[in-house]
């Protein structure tokens, strides 16, 4: 299963600088928040962009964050095939 790529939530790079951040998450904070947006689904984007936030803004998660990134986030997993069906 594949982890949440916060990168991609906020919108930005994995070397975006701090105000980068900052500027994504306000962002997207405001077209998510569900004061603002009545989609079924904004309170659960809002949240997920404030947890986003909340890992990206710090340096120290964000470092630890990274250093997983290809792991947790990109890691695809390789379908099971039973072998008899690689035999046809």
């Amino acid at each position: 299963m594949r982890g949440k790529d916060y990168f991609q939530i906020l919108g930005i790079c994995q070397n975006a600088s701090d105000d980068d951040i900052k500027k994504a998450y306000r962002k997207m904070a405001l077209k998510y928040h569900p004061d603002k947006n009545s989609a079924t689904n904004a309170e659960e984007k809002f949240k997920e962009v404030a947890e986003a936030y909340g890992i990206l803004s710090d340096p120290i998660k964000r470092m630890t964050y990274k250093s997983t990134y290809w792991r947790v986030v990109l890691l695809v997993p390789i379908p099971c095939v039973p072998w008899q069906s690689q035999m046809l």
